[in-house]
């Protein structure tokens, strides 16, 4: 489960770090090939502690996704391509019409036009 997360979390950054260097106009950073791999030693797993029996329940968090099933991966791959394209500043204009001044911002700003977002790109890149 940890294991799990923990690539999770680096599949982000590494999205992220590539997102970045594309709207900065830079060679990308650190490949998968040159990422050190993560330790294979067998620990031993950690017990839980027991729930309190007063604790109350915690509520349920409302799912981060929109409606429309597209992602934040959609979304920077879209951004970047933008980027590429039509450049940074386009790329950059973009993330400001949302209030973000970067892709991962658009998450807590805009989760909910993440659809919108994709469909605008593509309005722009279409755009000769």
């Amino acid at each position: 489960m940890l294991e799990t997360a923990i690539k999770k979390l680096t599949e982000a950054v590494e999205a992220n770090t590539a997102a970045l260097a594309a709207l900065q106009g830079s060679a990308p950073a650190a490949t998968s090939a040159e990422t050190p791999k993560p330790s294979t030693a067998k620990t031993e797993p950690v017990a839980e502690p027991a729930p309190a029996a007063e604790a109350e329940p915690e509520p349920t968090p409302e799912p981060a996704a929109p409606a429309d099933d597209v992602t934040l991966k959609d979304v920077t791959a879209k951004v970047l391509e933008l980027g590429q394209k039509k450049g940074r500043q386009a790329a950059v204009q973009l993330l400001g019409e949302y209030g973000a001044t970067k892709v991962p911002d658009l998450k807590t700003k805009a989760a909910d036009k993440f659809g919108e977002i994709v469909a605008k790109i593509d309005g722009l890149l279409a755009d000769k």
